[in-house]
C-alpha cells in the first residue's frame, strides 16, 4: 500500500505469488499392452520383464504404453508413442524380439524401462518328400505310378540307348535329384545312359525340413541287340537217315526211304532260342516234329526256313526224300510166242530191291545148236538191290530133257 504527503491519499498495488507444485519423478506404466499373444506374467507397473509367444504367422506387432503420470513421456523401440496409443507396427523375426518401452518421467531424468520379449515361433518346416508322378522319357513304368510305390520297371528296346526321367514334387518345397543330379520339379534330367540289361536310376526327394527323404527306384531293362543267327542245331527226319550227316552249316540233304513209307515228319532244332522255324511254309516248335508230310513215289522236297530274331535273317535247309517205288518181286504176263503165261519171281537183294523193267521177249540172236525157246525169253532189270538175287521164271512150256 502506497500513501501519499497529504496522508490521506493511499493506493493498494497485490502481486498473486504461485509456487509451483514439486516436478514429478514417477516414471511407471500403468497399463501396457500387446497386440498378439499376452503378456507373461500379467503386466503390472512393478514388474519390468514380460515375455510374449506368438505364431510364425504373425509378421508384426504393436505395444500400447499408458504412463502412470500424465506428464511423463514414452518411447517404444526409440519411437515416442502417446499414452495409450498402439505403436507403430514392429517387425518380428524367428526366435526372440526384445521391445523397449522406455518411460521418462517429468523431471527429465528419471526413467523406467519396461523389457517386453516377443518369441516369434519358428518356421515349420515341410517333412512331405513324396513325389506327385513320375514318368519315363522311354517305355511304361511298372506298375503304374502312385505316390506311395517306390520300385517300378522299365522294358525298352535295344535301339534305345538312353533315357529321362520327368519327377514331379507333391511339395513345391521339396528338392529332387535323379541319379545324384538336381532336377526341376515337373522338367526332364539330362539323358541317362542305359547298358544293355539291368539299369538302375534312383530318385531321391528331400522334404523341405532337410532330413526327411524318400527313394523311387526305376529299374530299367535295355534289350539284348536282336540275334542275326538262323541256324539249326540239329535237323532229324522220322525215317531213313540225312546224307550227309546233319551240319549247321549244310544247307541241302538227302534222304531216302522204302515205298511203304507214305510220309515223313521233320524235327528241326534251332540254335538261337530267339530264331522261329516253318517246316513247308508251317511253324513248328524248335525241337518238335512236324506235322506228317505226304511223300509221292520219287523226289519230295522239304524245306525248313529260320527266321533270326532280327525278323530279316534266314536260312533254308532242304532235304530231298526220294521215296521208292512199290516193290515189284513178282511178274507175269504172256510169252512172246503166245504160249501161255509166264512168271518171274525176284528173291534177295534187301528190302527195297524190285524188277525195273520186265518184258517177255524172242531171242536177240539165234539160239544155241539143239537148244529152243519155245516160250521166248525174259529180259528185266532190278533197282534198289543189295548183294545176291534170285530171279525164277516158270515158262509154260515144259522144257525137253537135256534142254
Amino acid at each position: 500500500m502506497v500513501t501519499a504527503q497529504d496522508g490521506t491519499t493511499t493506493q493498494t498495488y497485490t502481486v498473486n505469488v504461485t509456487r509451483a507444485a514439486p516436478i514429478s519423478s514417477n516414471a511407471n506404466l500403468s497399463a501396457l499392452m500387446v497386440s498378439s499373444g499376452a503378456l507373461v506374467p500379467v503386466f503390472a507397473s512393478g514388474t519390468f520383464v514380460y515375455a510374449d509367444l506368438v505364431a510364425n504367422a504373425v509378421s508384426t506387432i504393436t505395444v500400447t504404453p499408458t504412463v502412470a503420470d500424465a506428464t511423463a513421456t514414452v518411447k517404444v523401440n526409440g519411437n515416442t508413442v502417446a499414452s495409450g496409443s498402439a505403436s507403430a507396427a514392429i517387425a518380428l523375426a524367428g526366435g526372440v524380439n526384445p521391445i523397449a518401452v522406455v518411460v521418462t518421467a517429468q523431471d527429465g531424468t528419471t526413467t523406467q524401462t519396461y523389457t517386453i520379449n516377443v518369441t516369434r515361433a519358428a518356421t515349420v518346416l515341410s517333412s512331405n518328400a513324396s513325389l506327385s508322378a513320375l514318368a519315363a522319357s522311354v517305355g511304361t513304368l511298372t506298375p503304374s505310378f502312385a505316390s506311395a510305390t517306390f520300385s517300378y520297371a522299365d522294358n525298352v528296346a535295344n535301339a534305345v540307348n538312353s533315357i529321362t526321367v520327368t519327377p514331379t514334387v507333391t511339395d513345391a518345397t521339396a528338392t529332387v535329384k535323379v541319379n545324384g543330379n538336381t532336377v526341376i520339379s515337373g522338367n526332364a534330367s539330362a539323358a541317362i545312359a542305359l547298358a544293355v540289361g539291368a539299369s538302375a536310376i534312383t530318385v531321391v526327394v528331400t522334404a523341405q525340413d532337410g532330413t526327411t527323404t524318400q527313394t523311387y527306384t526305376i529299374n530299367v531293362t535295355r534289350a539284348a541287340a536282336l540275334s542275326s543267327n538262323a541256324g539249326l542245331s540239329a535237323l532229324a527226319v522220322s525215317s531213313g537217315s540225312l546224307v550227309p550227316v546233319f551240319a549247321s552249316g549244310t544247307l541241302v540233304h538227302a534222304d531216302a526211304v522204302a515205298n511203304a513209307v507214305t510220309s515223313i515228319t521233320v524235327t528241326s532244332t534251332i540254335a538261337d532260342a530267339t530264331a522261329t522255324v516253318k517246316v513247308n511254309g508251317t511253324t513248328v516248335a524248335s525241337g518238335s516234329a512236324s506235322a506228317a508230310i505226304a511223300l509221292a513215289v520219287g523226289s519230295n522236297t522239304v524245306t525248313i526256313t529260320v527266321t533270326a530274331q532280327d525278323g530279316t535273317t534266314t536260312q533254308t535247309y532242304t532235304v530231298n526224300v526220294t521215296r521208292a517205288g512199290a516193290v515189284i518181286a513178282v511178274f507175269s504176263g504172256t510169252t512172246c510166242t503166245g504160249t501161255g503165261i509166264a512168271t518171274a519171281t525176284l528173291s534177295g537183294g534187301g528190302a527195297t530191291c524190285t524188277f525195273g523193267t520186265t518184258a517177255f521177249v524172242g531171242p536177240s540172236v539165234a539160239a544155241p545148236a539143239g537148244v529152243t525157246f519155245p516160250d521166248g525169253l525174259f529180259d528185266f532189270t532190278t533197282t534198289n538191290c543189295t548183294g545176291t538175287i534170285t530171279v525164277t521164271v516158270t515158262f509154260p512150256t515144259t522144257f525137253a530133257a537135256g534142254a
